[in-house]
């Protein structure tokens, strides 16, 4: 799932840069895509790609709210969307560690768990990993 945002601001008489508009659209689509079972929504295009600074602070926010990709609309933006968007390879090692001892801790009839820092590990933690690790 994705909103055109600029099609949608055209529409609606958003402007491009009005931030603080686009935010509560945003998340309706990240809860949606959620509540529908489906992978998380694709963020909005950027026209910035001399500034990739900022291009990576707003693709940081996007991945940090819930979007699980960003289309790129110049070469430039690729590395940076991937840099960002993927999951680390010490994220992936946590996230397959973590499943591993849910699992093995589900099987032997404990449902809550924790991983090896402490944190806690339950059935919602889990499906944002097993989602990571897909």
């Amino acid at each position: 799932l994705a909103i055109g945002e600029a099609d949608l601001g055209s529409e609606l008489g958003i402007a491009r840069d009005a931030h603080q508009a686009w935010w509560p659209l945003r998340m309706n689509l990240v809860v949606a895509s959620g509540a529908a079972e489906r992978e998380a929504p694709t963020g909005p295009v950027s026209t910035e790609f001399r500034d990739l600074t900022e291009f990576a602070r707003t693709t940081r926010d996007l991945r940090d709210s819930g979007f699980g990709s960003r289309p790129a609309i110049h070469p430039a933006q690729v590395t940076v969307i991937n840099a960002i968007m993927k999951p680390s390879p010490a994220e992936i090692e946590q996230a397959r560690n973590s499943v591993e001892r849910y699992d093995a801790n589900l099987a032997a009839g404990i449902g809550v768990t924790t991983d090896e820092d402490g944190r806690m590990l339950d059935e919602a933690v889990i499906r944002r990993f097993r989602r990571m690790l897909q």
